[in-house]
């Protein structure tokens, strides 16, 4: 075999990444009120690593997920932004919903860093991928202001993720103290040829499908809601695919959040007018469609 005789170099971006993620490091170490636990030439996917946030005494108060880029100095004069080649981890911001994601960019010639958190509403409304980092969330040896502000990014996660356990004990156990009311099988297929006359076409069945994630609340993505996401896909006559595709999307424009298996509604007001508006074309009953989900 003949060989062209070069074996593989280290490039240019390679160095600034790790310069990047090394003065992050360093700045944060100074501070010593965030751990951060960065990977450099990392191959993992969408993310460097874990940034531990820590109160006075050096607690943990909450992780959150950072992806560490460099700045364009060229830009920088005009403003603190950086460009996306591809959406992957856009995607990933959209996907994932377990810890807060931080996007840091970092102006080596200044040796100062920006964070923004990465949420779907921010996703949703970028335009040609680029985001647009705000001149106070700064990083440097003599401002530690983004402690403050990361502690409340990190409390106010948990606390959604808490009122949303909370609310799925709550139906649980409603649901098993609420007496039973026998519903015909009769009224119940009454119900579903009420309800599909509303699906023309498959851009009404994802509208819809939205409607019902919020309906159903808690919505499961994983085997403990298997059965119920079944029987909705056979409310709404799709297949497998179709229903992931229909959440994948949502996740994508930010109509919905996933945290763990868990698949939260983002936009609850639209999700409420759609059943309003199922109701009053009189397409559904809540009380036999909740029945036949029960």
């Amino acid at each position: 075999m003949k060989v062209s005789g070069k074996s593989a170099k280290h490039t240019t971006s390679s160095f600034h990444d790790r310069e990047a993620i090394s003065r992050v490091e360093v700045i944060l170490n100074s501070h010593k009120l965030v751990a951060p636990d960065l990977k450099k030439d990392d191959t993992w996917p969408n993310h460097d690593g874990y940034l531990e946030v820590l109160d006075i005494n050096h607690y943990v108060r909450g992780t959150i997920v950072a992806q560490v880029k460099t700045l364009d100095q060229k830009r920088i004069n005009k403003n603190i932004s950086y460009r996306f080649s591809d959406d992957k981890f856009l995607s990933f911001c959209n996907e994932t919903r377990e810890n807060p994601i931080l996007l840091i960019g970092v102006d080596r010639k200044n040796n100062v860093a920006y964070w923004l958190e990465v949420t779907p509403q921010v996703v949703k409304e970028l335009k040609r991928m680029t985001i647009y980092f705000p001149i106070e969330n700064i990083i440097s040896e003599d401002n530690n202001s983004y402690h403050d502000a990361w502690i409340r990014i990190c409390e106010i996660r948990k606390e959604k993720i808490k009122n949303f356990e909370e609310r799925r004990k709550k139906d649980e156990r409603s649901e098993k103290s609420a007496p039973t009311k026998k519903i015909s099988n009769k009224s119940i297929s009454q119900a579903k040829q009420k309800l599909q006359k509303l699906f023309i076409d498959i851009n009404l069945k994802y509208k819809y499908y939205y409607a019902f994630i919020d309906l159903l609340e808690p919505f499961y993505l994983d085997k403990k809601d298997e059965e119920q996401r079944k029987k909705l896909r056979d409310l709404f006559e799709i297949n497998k695919e179709e229903e992931q595709n229909f959440i994948k999307d949502m996740a994508d424009s930010g109509l919905v959040k996933i945290v763990g298996d868990l698949c939260i509604i983002n936009d609850q007001k639209r999700a409420i007018e759609l059943q309003k508006e199922m109701i009053e074309k009189g397409a559904i009953d809540i009380e036999i469609i909740l029945k036949l989900f029960a």
